[in-house]
C-alpha cells in the first residue's frame, strides 16, 4: 500500500477489525477523503496459524463493521477453504 504521507499521519488504521479487513477499511476511508485507490488484482496466499471457524467469524464480524462504516461500499468477503481471502 502506498499512501501520501500527510494522509497516513491523519488517518489511523481502526482496531476494531480482527482479520485483514483494515486495508480495506482504510482504502475506503482514503476514497471517502478524495483520494484515488487503486486496486492489482492478485490473489495471496496467506497461511495463518488461526483456525478455520475462528478465522470464518472474524470474517463475518470484519464485513459486518465495514458494512455499517461504509454503507455506499459494496463490501463483501469470501472465505474460500484454501485459507485465501477475496475483497
Amino acid at each position: 500500500m502506498i499512501v501520501p504521507r500527510d494522509a497516513f499521519e491523519t488517518l489511523k488504521f481502526d482496531e476494531r477489525f480482527k482479520f485483514h479487513s483494515y486495508c480495506a477499511d482504510y482504502c475506503l476511508s482514503l476514497k471517502e477523503r478524495g483520494l484515488k485507490v487503486y486496486v492489482l488484482p492478485l490473489m495471496v496466499k496467506h497461511n495463518s496459524l488461526i483456525t478455520p471457524i475462528r478465522r470464518a467469524g472474524s470474517i463475518r464480524q470484519d464485513d459486518m463493521i465495514l458494512r455499517v462504516k461504509h454503507p455506499q461500499a459494496k463490501t463483501r468477503l469470501q472465505d474460500n477453504r484454501k485459507g485465501q481471502v477475496r475483497c
